[in-house]
């Protein structure tokens, strides 16, 4: 592998490679799920926020036009973050600036199409300071509406719980609950499988991502309800989720290749 994919300044070219030229993985007949892969991004020392997002944005464009480069492309701005009562400030973070996703083909696809995505790697891994790129199996409960606003939860599980047992509670308990929940309109899962090499955490620890979509309200940011299924549903978070380390970026995506999942 290049030593492009092993230094800071290549997080995203990892990312970029690892996702181009070849159909989106689709769930297997014998239910496997979609493999994508999630890049969260804290932006370059001395960038503005906002221009950071310019730039992002116009690197997702930039992508368009690249024939046959990716199955999938959503790159999503950072447009605020719902943070716990009890917000634990020790944990070491970067503030989240960007995600990227992108969904995952073969590896001969990733080598055969390495020189073409170098150019435009390298353009969007210079806005970056930090970033993480979750190797991850999503698993979709509730289809979500692309292209609008989510909140985007890097969860951490409760002490005294291992990975595998929180995994287990959130996939096979949690994850269903969530189709009782009234004006829930997408409801994802991405289970953590890696991370991709040389990496710099901007939120440790993470045990897996949830992607969350609410019903429209008057400002566009999704309405929470506060149904009984909700608490229900909130309370057994609650029993395996360490609340006050995990965070939520609340995201506004922009869906620049349409996933074929």
């Amino acid at each position: 592998m290049p030593a492009l994919l092993h230094t800071r300044r290549g997080i995203l070219a990892g990312a970029a490679v690892l996702a181009v030229c070849a159909p989106a993985l689709r769930a297997t007949a014998d239910g496997t799920p979609a493999r994508r892969y999630l890049t969260v991004v804290a932006r370059k020392d001395g960038l503005s926020h906002e221009d950071f997002a310019a730039q992002w944005l116009a690197q997702g464009s930039a992508a368009k036009a690249l024939p046959n480069f990716f199955s999938g492309l959503v790159m999503s701005e950072v447009i605020g973050e719902k943070l716990p009562a009890n917000l634990d400030a020790s944990i070491p973070s970067a503030p989240v600036d960007g995600v990227l996703e992108v969904w995952s083909p073969n590896d001969a696809a990733r080598k055969t199409t390495l020189s073409a995505a170098k150019d435009w790697a390298a353009a969007t891994d210079a806005l970056a300071s930090k970033a993480t790129t979750f190797v991850t199996r999503q698993h979709v409960f509730i289809p979500p509406p692309r292209g609008t606003i989510k909140q985007f939860a890097l969860l951490v599980r409760k002490d005294g719980l291992t990975h595998a047992e929180f995994v287990d509670h959130w996939l096979t308990i949690h994850g269903p609950m969530a189709l009782t929940v009234p004006g829930l309109k997408g409801f994802v899962l991405s289970e953590i499988v890696g991370t991709i090499p040389g990496d710099e955490a901007v939120y440790p620890g993470i045990d897996g991502i949830a992607e969350v979509w609410w019903e429209a309200s008057t400002d566009g940011r999704g309405q929470m309800n506060f149904s009984d299924q909700m608490k229900t549903w909130g309370a057994d978070g609650s029993t395996f989720i360490s609340r006050n380390k995990s965070r939520t970026p609340v995201l506004q995506e922009h869906v620049f290749i349409a996933p074929v999942i």
